[in-house]
């Protein structure tokens, strides 16, 4: 078992004279500081997240599960304290003013994500270890990898292939999510497999390129942007997947190949950013003409993915200080466990599919998603978060100890680089949506994948 690390307390007093500074200036009258104080807080407070870390683990950071997850929570966090700031314009922002929140209110919601980000650093940094990320080496098991990527290429293509022939035309986003309603239900059933399973191969055929990376190099590249392109333009726009294939290959990069440099991060951190804000504009205006005058008016605006976790937090806190919160259905509360013995997408106790019902009944898909702080204003408000980031935390850093322990095995560094990749769903929908992701996803794929490859072994035995 690997020993628990002791943290140093003079490590942590130039930060907590910082924030204790900050915490003053937001008490002042002058509303602004309402909302700077929680920003600075979550930015001071992740750089002493980030140094205690690199102590730890060395030029394995940016590999490092809770280096990303909490980098997406400041993002998450500050962009919205942004908004409400300097009063940058957004398409999704205008929700802001429809809700009419007043600098306390955004600063108190602001501060409800610092606890829940500061809860889970506490608890990782506890269990986490001092173990560094090695780079990963898989011996070859007997069996030649070209066949092994033969096999997981080939089952990407017929999933994607079925996708795309049992869609219904759309011409948009918001289209995207209604592609399939015309289908019966075991016709539904079988896309919905294909689906998932298409997400556990794009993982499998990644993790096999890069475990052999001298030979497919300059394949890679190739397959990696391929994929990403694929996901944008099936789903008119939406980021998600694109992302968690660029997020994919980076990490595996990292434990594979070279080490990434702060410096790297940061360049590939922030063209990404600059192309996924542009992505969003195309797919909300009628044309790219349209896009383009628009983005000569104004510029780029704030991307309207990092206000999705602070919206319905702020609206759910405010009907709960109101009274005025509806009693959610209690097994909802277990959703995360229910789900696991659920066929395919289960949505009946889901929080995002009940918050859409409720409020937004009038549309066709939920136009929020429901995380761990916006739940917990349904239970037990902001101890409930406290909890919610104590266990996120625990649960990441077994995560990590569990790669840490399984290294020398390609389905490990498959498992980790895909939770790597899909951390920041953990802010979106629960903290424990990774296990649904694994058992739903990457086990069904990595075991098609074994066994088309045994097969294929079996009855083409000279195939290289």
């Amino acid at each position: 078992m690997m020993p628990l690390p002791r943290v140093s307390p003079r490590a942590w007093l130039p930060m907590g004279g910082v924030l204790l500074l900050v915490l003053g200036m937001g008490a002042m009258e002058n509303p602004l500081w309402a909302i700077a104080a929680p920003m600075t807080a979550t930015i001071v407070g992740y750089v002493a997240f980030v140094r205690q870390l690199h102590r730890r683990v060395g030029d394995g950071l940016v590999g490092d599960l809770a280096f990303v997850y909490l980098g997406f929570l400041v993002l998450y966090t500050v962009v919205p304290g942004v908004v409400v700031f300097y009063g940058l314009s957004s398409d999704i922002a205008g929700a802001l003013e429809q809700l009419l929140p007043s600098a306390a209110e955004t600063g108190r919601q602001l501060w409800r994500q610092v606890l829940f980000g500061a809860m889970f650093a506490v608890a990782y940094l506890a269990a986490r270890g001092t173990a560094q990320l090695p780079t990963v080496a898989v011996a070859d098991p007997g069996w030649r990898r070209p066949r092994t990527i033969l096999v997981a290429g080939a089952l990407v293509f017929a999933c994607l292939f079925a996708l795309i022939a049992f869609s219904a035309p759309v011409e948009s986003y918001y289209e995207h999510y209604t592609r399939y309603d015309h289908l019966g239900w075991t016709t539904r059933k079988f896309v919905s497999l294909s689906l998932r399973l298409s997400f556990g191969l794009y993982c499998a055929l990644l993790t096999f390129l890069y475990l052999d990376a001298r030979r497919w190099s300059r394949f890679i590249p190739f397959v990696v942007l391929a994929l990403a392109a694929f996901e944008i333009g099936y789903s008119r726009g939406a980021r998600i997947q694109g992302l968690i294939v660029l997020l994919m290959a980076m990490v595996l990069h990292h434990l594979t190949r070279r080490r990434i440099t702060m410096r790297q991060l940061a360049v590939a951190g922030g063209l990404a950013v600059a192309a996924f804000t542009a992505i969003e504009l195309v797919r909300l205006l009628t044309d790219v003409s349209d896009a383009r005058d628009r983005l000569l008016e104004g510029g780029l605006g704030p991307p309207a993915e990092f206000l999705a976790v602070f919206l319905p937090s702020l609206h759910l806190y405010a009907e709960r200080a109101a009274g005025t919160l509806p009693a959610a259905p209690w097994p909802m509360f277990f959703f995360d466990f229910i789900a696991l013995f659920t066929w395919g997408d289960f949505t009946k106790y889901m929080p995002m599919y009940w918050y859409a019902e409720t409020y937004f009944p009038f549309l066709d898909v939920p136009p929020f998603t429901i995380g761990p702080v916006a739940e917990s204003a349904l239970w037990g408000g902001e101890w409930d978060i406290a909890v919610r980031g104590l266990l996120n935390g625990l649960f990441f850093a077994w995560i990590v100890r569990a790669f840490l322990r399984f290294r020398d095995r390609w389905w490990a560094l498959g498992v980790y680089a895909y939770c790597y990749a899909t951390c920041a769903l953990a802010l979106k929908y629960s903290i424990f949506v990774n296990v649904q992701l694994v058992e739903k996803n990457l086990v069904p794929a990595f075991l098609l994948v074994e066994g088309t490859r045994m097969l294929m072994r079996r009855r083409l035995p000279r195939l290289a």
